[in-house]
This record gives structure tokens, C-alpha cells and sequence, in this order.
């Protein structure tokens, strides 16, 4: 349950002593819950779309850089920080001069999605 946080509170750099976000990492990515030092020092280099990532003076862990979301942890992302990931579209012409375009199947399962992994 996330904790609420009204409009006037989202902002890091607004006074909001009683937030006490809920923490959530999913049960897949529990086993690298805690960031790591060398995951800090790649966070530093590392940039968002907006700013650099902001740390909590706390915890240590990254923030995020557009303010409170009544939420902690890494929730069901697979990286601390921004979670950048690259999806290359490799089409080709077939004699009939139609597009056809390579998809994978997503985990062993029976959808299809572009082929992907994430950036770090």
C-alpha cells in the first residue's frame, strides 16, 4: 500500500516528517535488494532523462528524481536508477518488397515482443 502524499508534499525539498513510504522490491530481484558501492559510483555517471540521480542521506539508496511517490525500494525493475533499455527493430525486405520485422518469444512463454535487455 503506497503511502499517500499530497501534491503540495511530492517535491524532495519540501518539509514532510511524517512520510514513512511503504518498501517494496519484487521477490525476483530481492537477492540484489541493497545497492552496492560499485552501484552507487555507476549512478553518479549514470543520467535521467532530467537530472543527475539523487541519493536518500539515509539509506543511501537512489531517489526518485521527480519527487516522493509513497513507495521505496527497487519495486519489479531490474537496476537501481534509471532502468534504460534498448530495443533494436531489425526488419527486412521479402521478394514481394513487403516489411517483415524479427520478434522473440518472451520468456519461453507463447508471447512475442521485440527483442530487448537493459542498458547499463
Amino acid at each position: 500500500m503506497r503511502f499517500p502524499v499530497p501534491d503540495d508534499k511530492v517535491a524532495w525539498n519540501v518539509e514532510f516528517p511524517e512520510y514513512a513510504p511503504a518498501d517494496y522490491t519484487s521477490a525476483s530481484e530481492q537477492a540484489s535488494m541493497r545497492i552496492s558501492e560499485v552501484e552507487r559510483r555507476e549512478l553518479d555517471h549514470r543520467m535521467t532523462v532530467e537530472v543527475p540521480v539523487p541519493f536518500d542521506e539515509q539509506s543511501g539508496e537512489p531517489r526518485n528524481p521527480r519527487g516522493r511517490t509513497g513507495i521505496t525500494g527497487r519495486g519489479a525493475l531490474k537496476l537501481w536508477g534509471p532502468n534504460q533499455a534498448v530495443y533494436p527493430i531489425i526488419t527486412r525486405w521479402d521478394a514481394a518488397r513487403e516489411c517483415n520485422q524479427v520478434y522473440a518469444l518472451k520468456n519461453n512463454t507463447v508471447q512475442w515482443e521485440l527483442p530487448s535487455d537493459f542498458l547499463k
